[in-house]
């Protein structure tokens, strides 16, 4: 476990800034300075709680861990982007039986418009759902079945 002393030591090292600013340097065209100070942060922490130096040096540490950091986020705000490009227009020609479901969705939030193209049009997992909304499972389940409740209450309001 490590103290916040023993984070706060390490953070205001000079040698651990430098570590850090260098691999950050790599990503900030990619990556906002507040996600790249977090990753920097997480970075430092994870390697002060499992660095062993029987291995390797501190920094060689804490350079891998930062690197790693900032590409998972990279990967992350990548496939967030991409997923999230799903626009109401995508299903403005799907037809469900004989009502255009546009309609229907027009109603929900953004949010619940997105988690129900994913879900019903792009056929994701609750999962992978979760995973690119930054949300629960049981949430977006939640949002699911709320979305679904008030389709059934617009339908049955035009007697579909």
């Amino acid at each position: 476990m490590v103290s916040l002393e023993e984070f706060e030591k390490a953070r205001s090292n000079s040698d651990n800034q430098r570590i850090i600013n260098l691999v950050c340097s790599k990503y900030v065209n990619k990556l906002s300075p507040e996600v790249l100070q977090q990753c920097g942060d997480y970075a430092l922490w994870e390697c002060l709680r499992s660095h062993d130096d029987s291995i390797q040096k501190f920094t060689s540490s804490l350079y891998r861990y930062v690197h790693w950091n900032c590409l998972r986020e990279l990967e992350n705000e990548y496939k967030y982007q991409n997923r999230h490009r799903v626009l109401v227009s995508d299903i403005t020609q799907n037809e469900v039986g004989s009502y255009d479901i546009s309609s229907y969705i027009a109603h929900l939030s953004e949010l619940e418009q997105q988690v129900m193209i994913m879900k019903f049009v792009y056929s994701y997992s609750l999962r992978d759902i979760a995973k690119l909304i930054h949300y629960s499972k049981e949430w977006i389940r939640q949002i699911i079945l709320k979305c679904l409740q008030k389709i059934k209450v617009e339908i049955q309001k035009d007697g579909v």
